[in-house]
């Protein structure tokens, strides 16, 4: 079914608002809705609290830094900084777009007052800091970057969306009609040998399974734990997955790994976590050494085996929303 997104523009507006309105031009050519403080209604409502609340509905967070701080909330930080933590604390994907070089724009769209610089380059050093971002110089370009970025996040991880009434209505009929059918075939069997050539599969690999230790992920480890346990295999499985150029080079893998394992759902926000050359090194050796994959200067390759676990992966998946969509027909 056809799911639409909601996804919400963060930025300062008269410096940007050329780039705001053509980025949320090409949002709804893709289909999904752009939300913003344009949208923000003549009421007695306070901003912070309209701001909360769109954010609450949205699906993911875009954010644009230009030249400019932006005006202040009565705790001294900018609307923008305070839509971003807000955002942050939400465990929205966050997708954001640095200008490459601020000093280059017009006066216009740049602060003059030395403090507002300040505050400027503290904020752009904390989002490079937490998240991989994209770099932008013409806004000619920036709407297509940001649409590119969009879907990116949108294949990896898929947020619930919003989808039509009566499409839910008939997908739930057609999930009922494919519950019969497959009852009548006798998918559990399937399934059940499909789990055993994926378990055998498993076992074949020693240390695939193994939990990924914290400090090998990142240095500020003390007393934090991730929420979730990541394996050498999820690490495996996140470079396999992932809809790859016909090259995967080893800044494209580790940009890769940055941008998934940075999502604020695998890990507490306190748990700064990014892979430097000397982990994607130990990263090659370890997955070449288990025959996941083959490298030759510089350009990773799946082998057969890395293949068959990918694929083996992807059937076992798939073929447990089909089982789920059975029972819940």
């Amino acid at each position: 079914m056809e799911t639409l997104y909601l996804i919400f523009l963060s930025s300062t507006f008269t410096d940007l608002e050329q780039e705001r309105n053509a980025i949320a031009h090409a949002i709804r050519k893709m289909g999904h809705a752009p939300m913003g403080m344009e949208g923000f209604p003549a009421s007695g409502e306070k901003q912070m609290d309209y701001i909360r609340r769109t954010i609450d509905k949205c699906d993911y967070y875009v954010l644009i830094i230009g030249g400019r701080y932006g005006s202040l909330t009565k705790e001294g930080i900018s609307y923008t900084e305070a839509e971003y933590n807000y955002a942050l604390e939400k465990g929205l994907p966050i997708l954001a777009f640095v200008h490459d070089a601020p000093e280059d724009l017009p006066n216009k769209h740049t602060d003059s007052d030395p403090e507002m610089l300040e505050k400027l380059a503290d904020f752009r050093q904390k989002v490079e800091n937490s998240y991989l971002v994209e770099r932008w110089n013409e806004h000619k370009n920036l709407p297509a970057l940001v649409v590119a970025s969009i879907a990116q996040a949108i294949g990896i991880q898929p947020a619930i969306g919003w989808v039509r009434g009566d499409t839910v209505a008939s997908a739930e009929l057609t999930a009922e009609q494919n519950a019969l059918l497959k009852e009548r075939d006798s998918p559990k069997a399937e399934n059940e040998k499909l789990k055993a050539k994926l378990g055998k599969n498993k076992s074949s690999i020693s240390g695939l399974d193994d939990p990924i230790p914290p400090e090998f992920l990142a240095e500020n480890t003390r007393n934090i734990k991730p929420p979730i346990i990541i394996t050498w295999r999820h690490l495996f499985l996140t470079i396999a997955r992932f809809p790859f150029k016909k090259e995967r080079t080893d800044d494209y893998v580790k940009a890769v790994l940055n941008r998934c394992l940075i999502m604020p759902e695998l890990f507490a926000a306190e748990f700064k976590c990014k892979i430097d050359d000397g982990q994607l090194e130990h990263i090659r050796r370890k997955f070449r050494h288990s025959d996941l994959i083959s490298c030759q200067d510089g350009i990773w390759k799946l082998t057969e085996q890395g293949e068959k676990i990918s694929d083996d992966d992807y059937l076992a998946r798939k073929a447990k929303t089909e089982s789920d969509s059975a029972v819940s027909g």
